[in-house]
């Protein structure tokens, strides 16, 4: 077994949940969940507000037809000789988390300090997305896409800036605020300020000021801050954790990941999430992807997962298996996983063993994959590092099946072609799902099973 290198410190860190219980009993079966019916898109979407100028949407309708469908398709269709499956949702107030970057606006201003006793002559913030190949930034006050509360509170962040005085970051690199992320769990909005300084000295004394201004209104869940400075590159955070501060309210958002009944998942499944760990911008497109992967996970798996956030797959599918492995190379995670272990052992009887380490998945994939029979990988867009894909298809590995959940298509048909092209794999089942509707962008779902020597 190769050595296992932490990604945190040196003190390795590590989660082990692994119940020192009595043996399991088991419960009776519940129903398998069935196959969501994939919903249409609207035959009619109201126009942007914001077309052509806004760069995220290209598109208006046909979402399940774009250009990364249509190559899916040409792909899978001959190998499983049957159609390839597009999942689509609705196309409106989708997305319940948002980067928006901050510029001038249009719109010149005066507005005083505190007391009066300073006049800022500035103009307004303008939050939205930069044009491609520019740092023009496109306001998008009314994006459709938006969950309403992403636009309400872009309303108000704008407005506060206008009243203390805050400017946004302009061409030369000069002023406060450079981008803001706002999340929201349909209730409240969760508020990430990325300030163009390096510490909470250097903010004063436009932050408090703006914090101050904000704190009035009862929209916000919490106020995060981070320092990100004017640091070179374009890299949207600093994500040194001592470059982060809690300004205001909870430092967790909690969101549970089902709306409804899931068969043998866990369907009251809730989710920690911080501003330094990755949560999806669609949430229920997600869960519609992870409850279609359940129906490829036998019963009573031993499952190892690779690049597993906060753990969302891997815990929604707990009550089924036998064992849980996963692994990520976020320290941050650790936390928001071990809440929701802890909220799911409360809950329920009879879970299996789990335990989450902080890891390269490169390193993991030895250490966490033996004894497992499946191994669910939710790479980043570049795919699967290169020391899992060589275990994968040199035959290192003793897992029967591979769940492979992509986001970057190019890097799959890479993959794909290199796991085919061993002998090692074949593919048994792929489908879509659109969790960007407007975009030319598919989530893959694909499943390979090992191949038996004759």
């Amino acid at each position: 077994m190769r050595a296992r290198h932490y990604a945190a410190s040196a003190a390795s860190l590590l989660i082990l949940a692994r119940a020192a219980a009595p043996p399991r009993t088991r419960r009776a079966k519940t129903p398998k969940a069935q196959p969501l019916t994939p919903p249409r898109p609207p035959a009619e979407v109201e126009p942007c507000p914001h077309a052509p100028d806004c760069p995220s949407c290209t598109i208006d309708g046909g979402f399940d037809e774009v250009d990364t469908a249509r190559r899916a398709r040409a792909m899978f269709e001959p190998l499983l000789q049957k159609p390839f499956e597009v999942i689509c949702g609705s196309a409106k107030d989708w997305r319940t988390q948002a980067k928006l970057a901050c510029a001038p606006g249009a719109t010149k201003l005066t507005a005083r300090g505190r007391r009066g006793r300073k006049t800022y002559r500035l103009r307004d913030v303008a939050l939205g997305l930069y044009r491609p190949r520019s740092h023009d930034v496109v306001a998008i006050p009314d994006c459709r896409t938006h969950h309403p509360l992403l636009n309400k509170a872009a309303g108000e962040i704008k407005e506060a800036c206008a009243v203390v005085g805050i400017k946004a970051l302009d061409s030369e690199g000069d002023g406060n605020l450079r981008y803001v992320q706002l999340s929201t769990d349909g209730n409240k909005v969760a508020l990430t300020l990325v300030w163009n300084e390096r510490s909470a000295k250097e903010a004063q004394p436009e932050l408090p000021r703006l914090v101050k201004e904000l704190s009035s209104s009862s929209l916000w869940h919490s106020i995060h801050v981070n320092y990100r400075g004017d640091k070179a590159g374009n890299a949207i955070f600093d994500y040194n954790p001592q470059k982060w501060a809690k300004l205001r309210g909870e430092t967790y958002v909690i969101e549970r990941l089902f709306d409804d009944d899931v068969g043998d998942l866990d369907a009251k499944l809730k989710l920690w999430f911080t501003p330094l760990t990755f949560r999806q911008a669609n949430l229920r497109a997600f869960a519609g992807l992870v409850e279609r992967l359940a129906t490829w996970v036998p019963d009573d798996s031993h499952v190892c997962e690779l690049y597993a956030g906060v753990g969302a797959i891997g815990l929604a599918l707990r009550p089924k298996l036998s064992s849980l492995r996963c692994s990520e190379t976020n320290e941050n995670v650790l936390d928001c996983f071990e809440k929701s272990r802890r909220d799911q052992d409360a809950r329920l009887e009879d879970l299996c063993p789990v335990e989450m380490t902080v890891a390269d998945a490169e390193d993991a994939v030895f250490d966490d994959c033996e004894g497992a029979d499946v191994l669910i990988v939710d790479p980043p867009r570049k795919g699967l590092c290169e020391g899992v894909r060589e275990a994968l298809v040199k035959g290192e590995l003793d897992v029967k099946r591979l769940v492979y959940v992509s986001c970057g298509f190019d890097a799959l048909e890479r993959d794909q072609a290199a796991l085919l092209n061993s002998r090692r794999w074949k593919l048994t089942h792929a489908e879509a799902h659109v969790f960007f509707p407007g975009s030319d962008h598919v989530e893959t779902l694909a499943v390979y099973d090992a191949v038996v020597p004759e």
